[in-house]
């Protein structure tokens, strides 16, 4: 009997975690976000891949599939305007930006915009330091919330 009570008490608290993940309505963009949180693993933290918590501030990655100009801002600040092109081999661009809100009286909203007028803008979550950004024409826009360093950045 304890053993049921405990699979299920698991099953639920992995879907709880789980829930967070799903698509949201940008803050003033007319597009819609796919946003994911991930939390690191045993093994990242053993590799020594996981941010520390005790950061006030985040690192926007820009992974994929981007080939344009492509500008960041942070509460309407810009901070980033490059021109992005995901290499086509390791679908990675090398491309990034970061902020401190540890002055900031407010949650940050973290906002991306391509030459071409799509964008997304949303609050920034203050647990997770590492912030992937893709983009797909076809899919729109994934922001994954993660504390993991993905090997190669």
């Amino acid at each position: 009997m304890k053993k049921y009570f405990l699979i299920i008490v698991v099953a639920l608290v992995t879907v709880g975690c789980r829930s967070q993940d799903g698509v949201i309505k940008s803050i003033s963009c007319e597009s819609n976000i796919d946003v994911q949180y991930e939390k690191a693993d045993a093994q990242s933290r053993k590799e020594g891949l996981v941010a520390d918590k005790n950061l006030e501030s985040f690192i926007v990655y820009f992974l994929y599939d981007f080939d344009g100009q492509m500008k960041g801002y942070v509460n309407n600040e810009l901070l980033f305007d490059e021109y992005i092109k995901t290499d086509e081999v390791t679908d990675k661009t090398g491309k990034y930006f970061g902020y401190s809100y540890a002055k900031d009286q407010e949650i940050p909203i973290l906002k991306i915009a391509t030459d071409k007028g799509n964008c997304f803008d949303i609050k920034i979550d203050k647990d997770y330091k590492l912030i992937y950004v893709y983009f797909s024409e076809a899919e729109g826009w994934t922001v994954r919330f993660s504390n993991i360093h993905y090997a190669g950045h």
